[in-house]
This record gives C-alpha cells, structure tokens and sequence, in this order.
C-alpha cells in the first residue's frame, strides 16, 4: 500500500508530465492548423472549367488599322508581361431587330433635338433631317439602332468665333452632360473617362490647339462607366475598362461653341454610338495567356488602334473590353497593350475553341 509521501509524488508528477503533454498537443494543434492553411493557402483547389453560357461566341472584328510595325520591344516596369486571370465574362449586348416602331422613335428623337419637319429616307435605315434656322444643320439617324450624328454649319455665323464664354473643362463638360440629360441621352453607364480637346477655325475647318484660352470650340467625348467585378461583401474584386476602336474618341462626342443665349448654336455636333449592354446577362468565358496574345500581336494579329511610328514600345498590358460603337451581340474583352508614341494595341481574349468558326 502507498503511502502518502508515494501518492504525493506520484501526483506531482502526473500533473507534471501530463501539463506537458496537454501543451505538446496544443503546441501540435496549432502547428498543424497553420501547416493546414497554408497548404491550402498555397495550393488552391483548381476553379471549375468556365460556364461558356452563350455558347461559341463570334470574333471581334476589329477595323483595318492601316499602321505597319516593324519592331515589338517589351519594357514593362518588371520587364515581364504579367499575370492575368484565366477567364473572364462576356456581356450581353443584344443587337436591336427592325420593328414597326422604329420610324415613330426616330421621329421622337428628332423632335427632342430640335428637328420638326419630315425626313428624307437615303436608306431603308436611315432618316434624314435639315433645317436652316439658327443654323443650317443636318441630323442623320439609323432608325434601327437609335444611332446618330448632328452637324450644325458653325461657318454661317462668324459672331460664334468672337462671343466665346468657356469657363473651364469642367463647366464644359457639365454643358455636354445637361445637353444629352435634357434630350434624355444620358444613360447611367456613360459616365465613364471624358477627354476634352479644344480646337480654333482655320477658315472653314477646324484644327486642334492645344489650351481652352485659344479654343473657339470645345468637344467632349464621354465613354463607357468601368465594369465592376464585386465581392460578396460588395467589395471591388477587379475593374476594367471599356475601349473605343480610336482610343481619343468616345462612344458618345459633343463640340460646343462658347455662346450661351441660344441653345442650338452652342451643340454644333453631337456624335451618339452609344450600345446598350445587359450587366445582369454575362457568361463567363476561358481567354487565352497573356503569352499568346504577346506572341499574336508580333506577329500581326489583334489591331493597332494608335501609334506615331513604327515602332512599338509596350509600357502596360492590361485586361478590358472592346466598345465598337456599332451594334454588337456581345462585349468581349481584349488585352490591350499601351507605350511610347501613343501606342495602343488590342488582342481579342477570348480563347480560340469556344469561337464560331465559318
């Protein structure tokens, strides 16, 4: 039988060494939670293959650059091209079928801009309308797509060249906004980047200078509100823009003149190719490395959209999508590579076996 000195030992130590173990498992626990996450942190279970919702889908058709590069430098600020994800979505940009009402809403959107009279027809989609009073201007509209252009002969009133009241871009920019607000023009997703050049007359043309001081006109192009990909907890996960087959010009312009008595003479020309785009019907697509679409533009694929020279210097890559101005089934995203001389270059993302083929 124990005594109580033995059993006071024996105690002391099962205390002791069972602390130990108690703190050796703990110790354990966490060491292999950690080595967990990590794990799991560092090797990522593989996202399933993208939905491809819409099918194989059409190949951007990029307009006919006319620019030659002879040489492609990569001068990135790491000297690499990057790493890009391995999918992104397709937008839903359903194309306006010919209707019965399409003459009457053109026939509305001229009357909101001031057009009253009876059109002419040049085409069975486009509706012609003139007037001479304040100015002598034309409205051309594609009845189809709502699509349109307004021109007013600046040249038959001198007094615009010499009462100019431009305040600031900004003021001008605004003018442009409530303008389009006013006509009930400006949809939510053009509020995008604005460019704002200034131009003077030289005699019957105008020519671009470089400051609001020497402008006698002052044009605005708007384009497309950034595409948002948001978390669950409404955070901004990625974002990309939308980019114009001419990287200066908008999806919508508007030059004004500096006179503020009379509303039709201060809108002088309004070019409006805005498309309507469905954010809430996307498909999500497999798009091709960033090595290929590389490989593919030096090799005379994808579209120069600008470039001074011949030479190519690319200074960014990034992921976008390309707004044609014209009526298109889809937004598709392209890798868009910018540099030196004004370069800006586009490569369909969209991976070759999920296009339609002829």
């Amino acid at each position: 039988m124990a005594t109580l000195t033995e059993t006071a030992y024996y105690t002391r130590q099962g205390i002791k060494y069972g602390s130990i173990g108690l703190v050796g498992i703990l110790v354990l626990w966490f060491v292999g939670t950690g080595v967990v996450s990590w794990w799991k942190a560092t090797h990522p279970a593989p996202l399933p293959p993208p939905r491809v919702e819409f099918g194989r889908v059409a190949d951007i058709t990029f307009p006919e650059s006319g620019v030659s590069v002879s040489a492609y430098d990569l001068q990135t600020p790491t000297g690499k091209l990057g790493k890009f994800p391995d999918r992104m979505l397709v937008l839903s940009a359903p194309s306006k079928r010919s209707g019965f009402l399409d003459a009457d809403r053109a026939i509305d959107l001229a009357s909101r801009l001031g057009f009253l009279f009876t059109p002419t027809q040049p085409s069975e989609t486009l509706y012609r309308w003139t007037q001479s009073d304040p100015l002598p201007a034309t409205l051309d509209v594609d009845i189809v797509s709502g699509h349109f252009t307004l021109k007013r002969q600046w040249q038959a009133d001198p007094s615009l060249l010499v009462s100019k009241r431009f305040v600031s871009e900004q003021q001008t920019i605004m003018d442009a906004q409530g303008f389009l607000r006013g006509v009930s023009l400006l949809p939510a997703d053009l509020n995008g980047p604005k460019k704002v050049s200034f131009w003077r007359a030289q005699g019957d043309r105008l020519v671009e200078t470089i400051s609001l001081s020497e402008a006698d006109f002052v044009e605005v192009d708007m384009f497309r509100s950034n595409y948002q990909i948001m978390g669950e907890d409404k955070e901004v996960l990625a974002e990309y823009g939308f980019f114009t087959p001419d990287p200066e010009e908008g999806i919508v312009s508007v030059l004004l003149s500096g006179a503020s008595d009379i509303k039709q003479k201060q809108i002088i020309e309004v070019r409006y190719n805005h498309t309507e785009v469905d954010y809430t019907l996307t498909g999500e697509y497999p798009i091709k490395t960033v090595e290929t679409a590389w490989e593919e533009l030096k090799n005379g694929g994808g579209y120069i959209a600008s470039l001074q020279g011949d030479k190519a210097v690319v200074r960014r890559i990034e992921l976008g999508y390309y707004d044609s101005g014209g009526e298109q089934e889809y937004m598709m995203p392209i890798y868009v590579f910018t540099g030196d001389n004004d370069l800006v270059a586009y490569v369909s993302a969209i991976r070759g076996d999920v296009i339609k083929t002829e």
